[in-house]
Formats: structure tokens, C-alpha cells, sequence
């Protein structure tokens, strides 16, 4: 198979929804450099076997697909809810790697676990996993840490949470300044056994994947 990258002069969330739908897998609008555009060709090469697919075709995960491509383009922090198994990591590693800062590298944050500033300085993104089942302790070292980054400079701050996150809020677990430092935007993702029509797309998404690891035709 071939990585199609989609360049074009006249962008728009629309256009790059269809683009994803059909099998691209990054959408680059005009101003661009050659650098830019050789370096995105050479991590596309490097490694075509790690980019997540947004996958679906309910009514749901169009919206969502149409979400994640605005979220692409800014450098806000984001909130992604979900319950557990809907593809929180995997969307907030599409937006890693459709993002601005893609050929950067990805830091999977850790509870009670400081950032080496260096690293801080290399990274593209932060990923924030399941911030409601945070410890408080580890809620306001997370805070410390935020508030040595720059806004909307890398790395950008993608943290993810069960549906849950603002009953515990409202119940005291979950700190009021941190939940809403990480909820500047939030995308939700609905469950699965509420977008049925995504469950054969799903298969043969993972059936290709499978066959091709193992170098067969997907059955």
C-alpha cells in the first residue's frame, strides 16, 4: 500500500475529513516548506506501520473525525471522556500525529512521576492518561508541572478521562484547577455498543493490520 499525504492550497475541515475517510494519512495546506514537506515524507517512511486511523463510518465518528481535524490544527490542551476501551490513547495519538509538532516525540505522563526538563524541551505532546484516577498528590504535582509550560508552544498537553471526571470534580477527588487547566477543549468519544455501524469498519480494519503483520491477504 502507498501513504497518500494530501497538499493543497485551498483547505478546509470538510476536505480533510473526506481525505482521512479515503485512506490519507496527513492533510498539509499552503504555506508550506520543502523541509516541511520532506521531513513529514521521510517519518511517513520511516515508520507507515505506527499512524493510528480514526475508523467508522456512524454518524458519531464522522463528527468526531470532523473534531479531531480542527483539534489538529491548534495547540490548545485537550480533555478527551470516554469509558475505558473507546480509543482515548489512540485519538490522542491521531492528534499527536496530525498535529504541528508530529516529529517530535510523544511522553506517556506518569502519576508521582517528575518530567526531566530536557525531555520536556524535545517533546511534542504529553499524554495525561485516566486523570480522575489520579491520586490528589499526584494531581498537584501534575499542576506544578503545567505551570512551566507555555501555552499554545510544545508540547501540547492531550490528557484523557472516564465520563465520570466532572462528578468527581463536584465531589472533591478531582481538583477544580487542574480539571479545568486540562478541559480548555473537550471531544468526547460515545461507546461503541452506541455506534454499531462502526463495528464492521472496525473488523476489517484490524483484520488488514493483522495480515499484513503476518504478510497474508486479509481473509
Amino acid at each position: 500500500p502507498v501513504d497518500a499525504i494530501v497538499f493543497t492550497a485551498f483547505g478546509s475541515v470538510d476536505i480533510a475529513v473526506e481525505a482521512m475517510r479515503l485512506g490519507a494519512v496527513d492533510f498539509l495546506t499552503k504555506p508550506l516548506t520543502a523541509s516541511q514537506l520532506l521531513r513529514r515524507v521521510r517519518y511517513y517512511r520511516s515508520a507507515p506501520s505506527t499512524q493510528p486511523a480514526l475508523v467508522g463510518e456512524s454518524g458519531a465518528m464522522t463528527d468526531l473525525r470532523a473534531s479531531a481535524v480542527k483539534l489538529s490544527r491548534v495547540g490548545s490542551t485537550v480533555l478527551i471522556v470516554g469509558e475505558t476501551g473507546t480509543g482515548r490513547r489512540h485519538l490522542a495519538r491521531w492528534l499527536h500525529f496530525n498535529g504541528a509538532s508530529a516529529d517530535r516525540e510523544m511522553i506517556v505522563v506518569q502519576p508521582s512521576v517528575s518530567l526531566d526538563p530536557g525531555s520536556l524541551a524535545q517533546a511534542g505532546s504529553l499524554l495525561v492518561p485516566g486523570i480522575d484516577m489520579w491520586t490528589q498528590p499526584a494531581q498537584l504535582g501534575l499542576l506544578r508541572q503545567l505551570d512551566s509550560l507555555e501555552a499554545g508552544q510544545p508540547p501540547r498537553v492531550v490528557a484523557t478521562a472516564s465520563p465520570e471526571a466532572e462528578r468527581q470534580v463536584a465531589s472533591g477527588h478531582l481538583l477544580p484547577e487542574l480539571y479545568f487547566r486540562l478541559a480548555v477543549l473537550v471531544v468526547r468519544i460515545p461507546p461503541l455498543r452506541d455506534r454499531s455501524a462502526d463495528v464492521n469498519p472496525l473488523l476489517d480494519h484490524f483484520l488488514t493490520l493483522a495480515s499484513r503483520a503476518i504478510g497474508k491477504p486479509p481473509p
